[in-house]
């Protein structure tokens, strides 16, 4: 299967941590025979402090757009848990929810679709 370009704007190292506007390619791999339909997607993350827009482009062309917000727990034992909703004009969703490691630079989680497919998120 091929890579599905994506651009999602979305957590991610100094996005965590105020320090303004930053970007940075997600990895999205499947995990699930829907997903597995789709194939790899390949995600590109915008934002800043804790907060913004996300936005992913499904192989068809349809566009998902919604927000993402990072909840800082400010503890060296704790890692922050960042959650992102989309909704595309069909209605599918996009509900992701990814754990950031104590430096905010990696982390990873999940992407669960309305329509069944799940996807494992790297960062």
């Amino acid at each position: 299967m091929r890579a599905i370009g994506v651009w999602v704007i979305f957590a991610a190292s100094p996005l965590l941590l105020g320090a303004g506007p930053a970007s940075r390619i997600l990895a999205l791999y499947p995990e699930n025979a829907k997903a597995q339909a789709i194939g790899p997607l390949n995600a590109y993350v915008k934002g800043k402090y804790g907060s913004g827009v996300i936005s992913l482009k499904l192989p068809g062309g349809e566009i998902l757009e919604g927000q993402f917000e990072v909840k800082a727990r400010r503890s060296a034992d704790v890692h922050d848990p960042a959650l992102a909703n989309m909704k595309g004009p069909s209605g599918i969703t996009v509900r992701c929810e990814v754990t950031n490691d104590r430096a905010n630079t990696h982390g990873s989680g999940v992407c669960r679709f309305s329509d069944g497919a799940e996807y494992r998120v790297v960062y």
